[in-house]
């Protein structure tokens, strides 16, 4: 083991020569000076991973923990002295492969090889070795190595949606952790934020997100602490707070750092949602567009769907139904590898949703209730929030179109009733929005007037002070009546008024748009078939448009379809031949 550190060259030889010294001799000085050796070694060297296992081996844990954040701020930065993943993971999947009972005296590794996994995915060796270093953990209680242990647990939970379990592991994590560990009190609260937000617990989500980038912060991990406001701007949305949400959401595309393109481009789709809800469908259009392209990392974006759905909302509110369900369908593919929402429950509820916006009733209600018949609906989380919403919607409905279905009526008049309680305790303005305009459309329609203008007053403040449009004229038609009385009444008339307007002007989607002779093509696809017979390309379109080259294409793709075509030049032809386009 001389200066030059040539002994020092593999760490396999190195550990197997450490364990050779050790078996013949009961030195614990000598001992730990060589792991000590070894850590100033590697940590000369840049290696700041090995450094702070060999730290943890010499019993100076301290020093180990504070090296591993270190090293996880470089790596999160793309610290180019940082050795790849894949080698970490091979060391580590080598050391994995011992027996528990010698895994079990090398706990502080056991805690470092599923950190190591968590980073990379790799779910399936994690279990273990966290086990093990909580068990050694506790025997010699040791309780900031346990607090570490929880927070990597309570990470695992988050990634895997399962919200209980992640506000467990985390709140075990933050009673065991000393104030200095920041970055392990930060990824507890995190995971505590995320799931009291799946649970629909805006209040405790929103405190938690806030303190969990503070503790980042701390730690000067600036990716984290994106990760952590994006979380925060997304319980804003949930209470209602768009102004706010904005203002976030626009001073995190300030950040120019490569690593935070994920959570810029996050930001980019939650601005989309923002335009989408005050009804500015080309700028929501345009945010959405801007989030997923060019995009070097596809498959790993957690903004994919969002973008994605918020595409299909933008393509429904324009009355192009087939658009809107093939993008939810894209949305589908790219959710299926993350598992840490609920995205097939959230992209069916927008199905229906966009049926349901649309007056197809009996297919929405086939998407929420698809075991046949109409029950009142359990709900539980932001997920089933939303779901909750459009089913009381779907049962409206069916009540006003059969005049002898009081009960329906009842039924989704009880349910509303019963959910503000929840709503309001959880701080979820935006549904609270969306049940006081319902449920004032249901006290109109059943001549209760006064209970009717006390609902739509409430929903009308939040909406003129956030400008929201989009969650208050979901309800459709139905509402207009009891926005003419607001305006009457003299309750927030000039937004009421906007908003009867907004009304007005949604397209319709009549019986006849489905006739095979009178193929309807929206807005946007008239617009450029229109560009297509003026000799515009693809890219031309994409460019003029501010849409996606993807996006044209899908909008060609329809058009070829609904036209029967199966050229643009013959789209063209068909076009000028039915009147869509002149002659």
């Amino acid at each position: 083991m001389d200066d030059q550190g040539t002994t020092f060259a593999y760490p396999k030889l190195l550990r197997a020569f450490l364990r050779d010294q050790f078996s013949r001799t009961s030195d614990l000085a000598h001992e730990k000076d060589l792991w000590q050796k070894a850590a100033a070694w590697y940590q000369k060297r840049g290696e700041l991973l090995l450094a702070a296992e060999y730290h943890m081996a010499s019993g100076d844990t301290t020093a180990g923990w504070l090296l591993l954040d270190r090293y996880h701020s470089h790596a999160l930065e793309s610290a180019p002295s940082i050795s790849p993943q894949k080698t970490r993971l091979t060391w580590y999947r080598e050391f994995l492969s011992w027996p528990d009972s010698v895994l079990a005296q090398e706990p502080d590794l056991c805690l470092s090889a599923a950190f190591s996994s968590y980073y990379s995915k790799d779910l399936d060796h994690i279990e273990r070795p966290l086990r093990l270093a909580e068990q050694a953990f506790l025997a010699r209680d040791d309780k900031p190595a346990l607090g570490r242990a929880h927070a990597i647990r309570s990470l695992v939970y988050r990634y895997r949606g399962s919200a209980d379990l992640a506000i467990d592991e985390g709140k075990h994590a933050l009673d065991n952790l000393p104030t200095d560990l920041n970055w392990f009190r930060g990824s507890a609260l995190l995971s505590q934020s995320f799931g009291f937000y799946l649970n629909g617990d805006a209040g405790s989500s929103a405190q938690c997100a806030a303190e969990a980038r503070s503790e980042f912060v701390k730690a000067h991990d600036n990716r984290h602490a994106a990760i952590a406001e994006t979380q925060h701007i997304e319980v804003l949305l949930l209470q209602g707070s768009l102004i706010e949400a904005e203002e976030r959401s626009l001073a995190l595309l300030e950040l120019q750092s490569n690593a935070l393109d994920a959570e810029r481009r996050l930001a980019r789709a939650i601005l989309g949602f923002i335009a989408f809800e005050r009804n500015h469908l080309n700028e929501a259009e345009v945010h959405f567009n801007t989030a997923l392209y060019p995009s070097p990392n596809a498959q790993k974006g957690k903004y994919l769907p969002f973008a994605y759905i918020g595409l299909a909302e933008v393509a429904a509110a324009r009355s192009d139904i087939d658009t809107s369900l093939m993008l939810l369908n894209e949305a589908e593919q790219y959710a299926a590898p993350r598992p840490e929402r609920n995205w097939s429950a959230y992209i069916q509820g927008v199905k229906a949703k966009v049926l349901l916006e649309q007056g197809d009733h009996s297919e929405a209600a086939k998407v929420l209730y698809p075991q046949g018949s109409i029950v009142e609906t359990p709900f539980q989380g932001t997920t089933s929030f939303m779901s909750f919403i459009i089913a009381q919607r779907t049962l409206l409905a069916f009540a006003l179109e059969d005049a002898n279905r009081q009960d329906i009526m009842n039924m989704a008049k009880r349910q509303l009733e019963r959910s503000l309680v929840l709503f309001d305790a959880n701080s979820a303005a935006i549904w609270c929005l969306s049940a006081r305009a319902l449920l004032g459309c249901i006290y109109f329609k059943l001549g209760q007037r006064e209970q009717a203008l006390r609902s739509i007053e409430y929903s009308l403040a939040l909406a003129e002070k956030e400008q929201i449009v989009r969650s208050v004229i979901a309800a459709g038609d139905i509402l207009k009546p009891l926005l003419e009385l607001a305006v009457a009444q003299d309750v927030h008339p000039a937004y009421a008024q906007s908003l009867i307007h907004a009304l007005e002007c949604r397209p319709k989607r009549s019986k006849a748009d489905t006739d095979e002779a009178l193929p309807v093509l929206s807005e946007r696809e008239v617009e450029i078939l229109e560009m297509i017979a003026r000799g515009s390309t693809t890219e031309t379109i994409s460019q003029q448009l501010y849409i996606s080259v993807h996006t044209v294409r899908t909008h060609i793709r329809n058009t070829l379809q609904k036209l029967d075509a199966h050229s643009r030049v013959e789209a063209v032809e068909n076009a000028r031949e039915r009147g869509i386009l002149p002659r």
